[in-house]
């Protein structure tokens, strides 16, 4: 596997775009043997338009009522995992019985609920193999989809409470979106950060970059009193 534990470039997620394919994410390998699925966040313009369609469809052929953001499921069934294995569902069978944890960021972390739930609904047993960890994370479904995180081994929603993005869709034709999994985990930052950065007369335009942009994840997961926040913040 080589030192960092990353795969060929072949296990890299990739969907079609115009003339290109445009990377969606990576398979990798922990020090511990443990997957990591990691998919990234919203890239082009295609994947704006598509993150606020925000109305809600059938989630498979649930019998519980779950539905999830059309958009989302758009986009989730635009990546392809290179060789044999097709969409990106053929990751759950990539996988085979190994446990792995599932990775993203805002728009990633959507499409990360979505690759995780589906692995457990096909297998439950899977399904108790796999973490999820969401960063900046929109709402992505009804109650009864949120509730699906359930058949994780363990589910953990990291937010930082200025950031908006993590309080929406809100409802769909009068059916509330909710939040996934179980206690969210805002590190105890959420305030310091509000303060710090509303009341340094920052612009409408500058609140998604210094509450959403993913090195603000960063600067305050590395718990390190030494590094600065994002340039601008």
């Amino acid at each position: 596997m080589g030192g960092s534990g990353f795969l060929k470039p072949a296990d890299t997620l990739a969907g079609r775009a115009v003339d290109d394919l445009t990377p969606f994410g990576i398979i990798a390998r922990r020090a511990s043997g443990e997957r990591l699925v990691v998919i990234r966040g919203t890239k082009r313009m295609a994947e704006w338009i598509k993150n606020v369609d925000q109305e809600m469809v059938d989630w498979r052929n649930a019998s519980d009522g779950a539905k999830v953001h059309k958009g989302f499921v758009d986009i989730f069934r635009t990546p392809r995992v290179h060789g044999q294995y097709g969409r990106i569902e053929g990751v759950c069978t990539y996988l085979g019985e190994e446990s792995a944890i599932f990775v993203g960021h805002s728009l990633g972390s959507a499409l990360s609920t979505i690759l995780a739930i589906a692995c457990a609904d096909d297998d439950p047993v899977k399904g108790a193999r796999l973490e999820l960890i969401t960063l900046a994370s929109p709402r992505v479904g009804n109650g009864a989809f949120a509730r699906r995180t359930d058949l994780l081994k363990r589910h953990v929603r990291v937010f930082n409470g200025p950031d908006a993005v993590t309080w929406v869709p809100m409802e769909w034709e009068g059916e509330s979106y909710a939040d996934a999994g179980g206690p969210s985990d805002a590190l105890g930052y959420s305030s310091a950060l509000h303060d710090r950065f509303v009341y340094n007369g920052l612009s409408d335009s500058d609140q998604i970059k210094c509450f959403h942009d993913p090195d603000v994840y960063l600067w305050f997961l590395s718990r390190d009193d030494e590094l600065e926040p994002p340039d601008g913040c």
